[in-house]
């Protein structure tokens, strides 16, 4: 959905006179399409960067300095940047879809990932937010608890 997000970011007129937005990762298997969509908006004067993979060093910094993160995914199995973005304390938009809410619970701004104007709108709201949110429940969990009781568990089957 790299392609509704580009566009949905240079359509909105704020976003893209603000912001500059940070493409990190793989692309995926519309690899043409998205390379011609970022070099398109770039050529329009819209602010679209692509690293690629990066190092966790670069991860880290990248997450310090956003402000935002943004996931349009259509589907996904986790959403793990989801969760590195949340301890970080960053605003989070992403697409509404049911993996999502069990990750971020209320901790996100959710947008309808077929909608340029939810994903820039979506987006905007995001960035604006001036408190960090709640971090989802499970964040409440100690993994010294979480050793510990994977650990009793462990000796209880194997007694």
């Amino acid at each position: 959905n790299i392609i509704n997000l580009v566009d949905a970011f240079c359509k909105h007129v704020q976003l893209a006179s603000q912001y500059t937005l940070i493409l990190c990762g793989g692309l995926d298997w519309k690899f043409d399409k998205i390379v011609q969509k970022i070099s398109d908006a770039q050529a329009e004067g819209c602010s679209v960067i692509s690293t690629g993979f990066v190092d966790n060093k670069t991860r880290n910094s990248l997450y310090t300095y956003s402000s935002c993160v943004v996931m349009p995914s259509i589907y996904e199995g986790f959403g793990m940047p989801i969760i590195e973005a949340l301890s970080y304390g960053k605003p989070i938009a992403i697409s509404d879809i049911p993996v999502f809410h069990e990750v971020a619970e209320n901790s996100a701004f959710y947008f309808d990932k077929d909608s340029l104007d939810s994903i820039g709108n979506t987006i905007w709201r995001a960035t604006q937010a001036k408190k960090e949110f709640n971090r989802p429940s499970y964040f409440k969990i100690k993994w010294s608890t979480i050793s510990k009781n994977v650990f009793e568990l462990f000796m209880k089957v194997t007694n």
